[in-house]
């Protein structure tokens, strides 16, 4: 049975309902039951967001914050005291565009006292109320949340040189160590790169051309932090490099060109600042070195 009751109301909200192609915003999915009433939601949420996501599909990136974590609070609703229990989510748009989520049909149970009709004493003590739960009737019911519309905007073109599709706010270290090395031995080069946004939306790093070095292919870390808003990603590299020749080595800033979809949206650099790394003679002078490891 589906019916309109303020007993319980669903809430779907986003923090921004205009949004840019691959920005994250936090979608709240709440469910508000008044103080008084007398129903049973205990069995709502898991298949309320199975439908949460088929209303999304292919057009966002949905992501739970805290797991399945669900909090309560209280609020005031048209001047009744309602609690509250609210699930939050990660939402990243994928494709540009008008976009309507439909209303998602919450069930839940209201809850009655039973009367029964006394038959025999035997039965009547047998399914007592206690045996039952105290004589309580569970009637299944059905709300609908609210819909939403979203304007999801297309990334503006030209893009720069370099642009890995990354949209949100980035940042970017790079430190090498140590600062003097014999000409064929290894620099460590430590690169981190953070921005707030999943990790599938990060785009790869590329860092310029050395010349007379070599360079190995990184090592590289992804780690995830979820707060309460949105999911921030880091990324660490770690690459060895072996200076050839005597002399400075130069290590060019590294940058990352990014979208920060803040103030109307325009595209970013992250750079670091230019390393310089003192490389002295190696075993044999100043001459090309034969390193002394291989990239095997």
């Amino acid at each position: 049975e589906q019916v309109k009751n303020v007993d319980l109301r669903a809430i779907l909200q986003f923090g921004k309902k205009s949004l840019f192609v691959g920005e994250q915003t936090i979608l709240t999915f709440k469910l508000a039951q008044r103080a008084t009433a007398s129903i049973d939601i205990k069995n709502s949420f898991m298949p309320a967001l199975e439908k949460i996501d088929q209303a999304f599909g292919s057009s966002f990136a949905l992501t739970k914050l805290f797991t399945n974590q669900v909090t309560s609070t209280t609020e005031m609703i048209d001047g009744e005291t309602y609690k509250v229990f609210f699930l939050q989510f990660a939402v990243v748009p994928l494709n540009a565009g008008k976009i309507t989520i439909p209303s998602i049909p919450v069930e839940y149970n209201e809850l009655h006292q039973s009367r029964r009709r006394r038959v025999d004493p035997f039965f009547d003590d047998f399914f007592s109320s206690d045996f039952f739960g105290s004589g309580v009737e569970a009637v299944g019911k059905t709300t609908m949340s609210n819909s939403l519309s979203l304007d999801i905007k297309p990334l503006p073109t030209p893009a720069p040189a370099g642009f890995s599709g990354s949209v949100g706010k980035f940042s970017l270290t790079a430190e090498a160590s140590p600062a003097t090395i014999p000409a064929g031995e290894a620099v460590t080069l430590k690169i981190g790169l953070r921005g707030n946004t999943r990790p599938g939306s990060v785009g790869e790093l590329i860092i310029p051309k050395i010349d007379e070095c070599e360079i190995f292919k990184p090592e590289r870390q992804v780690l995830a932090d979820t707060t309460p808003n949105g999911i921030s990603t880091r990324q660490s590299y770690k690459y060895l490099l072996i200076p050839r020749q005597e002399g400075t080595l130069t290590i060019p800033s590294i940058e990352y060109s990014y979208f920060d979809p803040s103030d109307g949206g325009s595209y970013k650099t992250a750079a670091s600042q230019p390393i310089v790394i003192n490389v002295t003679a190696g075993k044999e002078g100043s001459k090309p070195q034969t390193r002394y490891l291989t990239q095997e």
